[in-house]
């Protein structure tokens, strides 16, 4: 039988934690194109400064080497779909001009690029990449994940003005 991801077993933890700590954070219904795939994909909320919904993106790493290692991609979309440009873009320099687009979690919150890694190893390519305390203990590194994550995804909702990802578009423009 083969082995369980970590990756996966680290998303399954999130969704439980998050259906009782952020029940307005959602999965996505389905799949909206290959950069938003409905497996790691979450519904933050709407903005309703930018008018932009926000959706947060788990990618994992490719490379053979990085197994276990992922960042989050903060996506803005006009419409609850994903937008037409995906590509990374750089948070804005008044902290307020957003536009559509994807953004890392770690450029907005930290002004470098974050990682997490679920694995123990010598070496990532990311010099300050998040590691747990211990990695003798899986499932300890997943608790320890999932609170270092959901901390970043909070500090994202207060940029967004999004309260504990409660969707606050009125519901007349949620029918557009």
């Amino acid at each position: 039988m083969a082995k369980q991801s970590v990756f996966r077993d680290f998303i399954a933890a999130l969704r439980s934690h998050w259906r009782s700590e952020l029940p307005k954070v959602t999965g996505i219904a389905a799949s909206l194109g290959p950069t938003m795939p409905k497996a790691s994909t979450f519904y933050l909320g709407f903005a309703p400064q930018h008018e932009l919904h926000v959706f947060a993106n788990f990618q994992h790493s490719r490379k053979s080497w990085e197994v276990g290692s992922f960042t989050i991609n903060i996506i803005l979309a006009k419409d609850r779909v994903a937008p037409t440009d995906c590509g990374l873009m750089f948070p804005p320099d008044d902290g307020v001009s957003f536009v559509e687009g994807s953004y890392r979690v770690g450029s907005l919150l930290h002004g470098k690029d974050k990682w997490w890694q679920l694995n123990a190893k010598r070496h990532f390519a990311v010099k300050d990449a998040w590691r747990a305390s211990s990695y003798s203990n899986p499932q300890r590194v997943l608790d320890e994940a999932v609170i270092d994550v959901t901390h970043d995804v909070l500090a994202v909702n207060a940029i967004f003005g999004i309260q504990h990802g409660l969707d606050s578009k009125p519901a007349t423009q949620e029918a557009k």
